[in-house]
């Protein structure tokens, strides 16, 4: 079994979202498949559209030494996207991949939100605690809250059911 079947490799090796572009939204609330996709390098604030490429841009070519040409496309653009202003024979080191086969920046990440709510979940039973992290709101709110943990994209926080509020802890990587 290919350990990289689930995952998304041009992501988590190139930092690139891809996007099918339908006006056919499926009953998951995804676009529908297309052949056609844009490649973008998406943060919290920026949106930069690399290209449209064909879907075999994710296939390989005929042997596992080979790349399709919208894949060598692709390659091609992240190499010069990456190592842009560098002088020549400069090096640079792209996105690293953990084993598991996720970002290295996010393995780190989410490292960061574990030691955050170890660190924090066992001060959430505790008024007095609770009211520390809580410091900006009312007494009664604090009192009242019915905290679970939360993810929102990529910010991690407590949602409070009582109130439908979320408190954003630490926020994630742009």
């Amino acid at each position: 079994m290919d350990r990289w079947e689930d995952k998304d490799r041009l992501l988590n090796t190139m930092g690139y979202h891809h996007l099918h572009l339908s006006h056919v939204i499926e009953a998951a609330g995804h676009a529908k498949r297309t052949d056609d996709v844009l490649f973008a390098q998406v943060t919290r604030d920026r949106f930069n559209a690399i290209g449209f490429f064909d879907h075999s841009v994710f296939d390989f070519g005929s042997d596992s030494q080979t790349m399709t040409a919208e894949r060598e496309r692709l390659w091609g653009i992240y190499e010069r996207r990456s190592s842009m202003g560098m002088r020549p024979g400069g090096i640079y080191v792209a996105n690293l991949v953990a084993t598991s086969g996720h970002s290295l920046h996010h393995t780190g990440v989410a490292t960061q939100f574990a030691r955050i709510i170890s660190s924090t979940d066992p001060k959430l039973d505790d008024l007095s605690s609770r009211s520390e992290i809580f410091s900006t709101l009312p007494h009664e709110t604090v009192k009242a809250m019915k905290l679970k943990w939360h993810l929102h994209y990529m910010d991690l926080g407590l949602f409070d059911k009582a109130t439908a509020t979320f408190h954003v802890l630490k926020y994630g990587p742009t």
